[in-house]
């Protein structure tokens, strides 16, 4: 408990911070002279100061002539230079907006100039002639704008807690220190302000398979790495690499005849192999990739088992089976068994999805978001006989040495493709809709919100759109869960 009200203390503390030292910026600002500004060259703005300064936009056609005529003169100086530092071109000027930001004025006196923009290109204080500044401030003597202009209303700070595309809004939540998140699908725990989450999922879902029709789950540690210093786009992905590692297991329930809570849910056959699997994957952000494409990535998720199924010894009480099915090719060992009949086990192998991905959001409020990812899908699925050894009574598995046994790897094209789209609305009313084609199934999902933004109900329906495996439930299948999110 201390350790949370110490974590507690540590939130609040750092961002009273923040704005104490943005309004101390802002009072120190205010009190800039032409004398102080010449003696003490301003020759940055923080955005975050930025934001609450008057700026105003010259509709005068013969001032803003004369402004761009002064940024055109300077093209190519190591005066003129964009938000990010970057050298313009005359391109990127533009006289229809020029946009002057003051320090803020006290009453019956002139703004104070500290920036001036053309388009994209930034002219600072100490770089604008005398007689053009004395035109901005109104004239000489002036205490009022002479000249056509229109106030620009000040901007408001930006939610970062919601503007963060990089994290799953409803298994991960934004900006907070600590969080638990339940639900039939997956579970999940953030501890501290890194971003370090704890996730457990139930169901492989990139390649069709939700809840347990997968027969397994995994649990990752996910944690972002390499902060995005560009100040264009920082706030939406704070962080260029978010990454997770770790483990998968197999499933012993959802099976027929077995009892559970939730009974009315189809049963699955499909089945993890025995040992566990390795669970690793990344989204790499590439702001800078493309020019205009900000929210380009790169994304890759595997999932490869670790141990081999060959001669493994089971409890078939937790496997789900079919009866051999006559075969052109019949199903047939060609080494010595004991007594007692064959059954088949489909087992889902190794699982991976590379590609790239584009995301953005729809307006400035951080509100409206959306993602659509575009790549490769693998999947492997075996079929095991469960047989008696000799001499033996419990039943074991191989894949080895037996005809007729069906294997489903990718064969045509429609197997390879991997196709996915997100929208999300993070704000008043939050929710979510998603769609994917993978494995030549597709995967819907969608929740919304039923007391504030701790209780949501989630559903999942996934369908095969060619012909149904032997493990694959006919007709699809459904699932529906609440979820409930706590957070500090």
């Amino acid at each position: 408990m201390n350790y949370f009200l110490m974590s507690m203390k540590k939130n609040v503390a750092s961002r009273l911070r923040a704005v104490i030292l943005a309004g101390m910026s802002v009072v120190a600002l205010w009190s800039i002279t032409p004398a102080m500004a010449q003696n003490h060259p301003l020759k940055t703005i923080d955005p975050e100061v930025e934001i609450y300064l008057p700026r105003w936009r010259i509709t005068d056609p013969d001032l803003a002539l004369q402004i761009y005529r002064l940024f055109e003169y300077k093209i190519g100086t190591n005066e003129l230079r964009n938000a990010q530092g970057l050298p313009v071109k005359k391109s990127d000027l533009d006289q229809t907006r020029i946009i002057v930001t003051a320090a803020p004025r006290r009453p019956n006196r002139a703004f104070q100039p500290l920036q001036v923009q053309c388009g994209e290109a930034i002219l600072h204080l100490t770089d604008i002639d005398a007689d053009i500044l004395d035109l901005i401030r109104g004239g000489r003597g002036a205490t009022n704008l002479t000249y056509a202009h229109e106030f620009l209303l000040p901007e408001k700070p930006k939610n970062i807690a919601i503007a963060t595309p990089t994290q799953n809004f409803l298994y991960e939540p934004g900006l907070t220190n600590h969080a638990v998140v339940f639900s039939l699908f997956e579970q999940s725990i953030k501890v501290g302000e890194s971003g370090f989450f704890i996730r457990n999922q139930i169901g492989t879902d990139p390649v069709g398979y939700h809840f347990w029709s997968a027969g397994e789950g995994k649990v990752t540690l996910r944690r972002p790495l390499y902060k995005n210093e560009d100040l264009a786009t920082k706030q939406k992905f704070p962080y260029l690499v978010n990454a997770y590692l770790g483990a998968g297991y197999r499933l012993t329930s959802g099976l027929a005849g077995q009892k559970t809570p939730i009974g009315f849910i189809d049963n699955r056959i499909l089945n993890a192999g025995p040992g566990s699997k390795v669970v690793a994957g990344l989204d790499l952000y590439l702001p800078k990739a493309v020019p205009g494409f900000d929210g380009l990535g790169f994304s890759i998720n595997v999932e490869l088992p670790l141990a081999d199924a060959e001669g493994q010894r089971i409890d078939e009480t937790t496997y789900g089976q079919y009866a051999v099915p006559n075969r052109p090719t019949p199903v047939r060992p060609n080494f010595p068994v004991g007594s007692g009949d064959f059954s088949l086990a489909p087992l889902l192998r190794s699982t991976g999805q590379a590609g790239l991905f584009y995301h953005l959001w729809l307006d400035d409020k951080a509100e409206d978001y959306l993602r659509f990812d575009l790549g490769i899908n693998y999947t492997d699925v075996r079929e095991a006989l469960v047989y008696t050894p000799v001499g033996e009574r419990v039943k074991a598995l191989t894949m080895n040495n037996v005809d007729g046994l069906a294997s489903w790897r990718p064969q045509e094209v429609g197997d390879w493709i991997y196709l996915r789209a997100e929208y999300r609305k993070q704000r008043e009313f939050p929710f979510g809709v998603s769609l994917q084609y993978a494995n030549q199934m597709i995967l819907g999902r969608a929740y919304i919100p039923l007391v504030g933004q701790w209780l949501f109900l989630e559903a999942r329906y996934s369908r095969a759109l060619r012909e149904t495996r032997p493990f694959e439930i006919p007709g699809g299948f459904f699932m529906i869960s609440p979820i409930v999110r706590f957070t500090l």
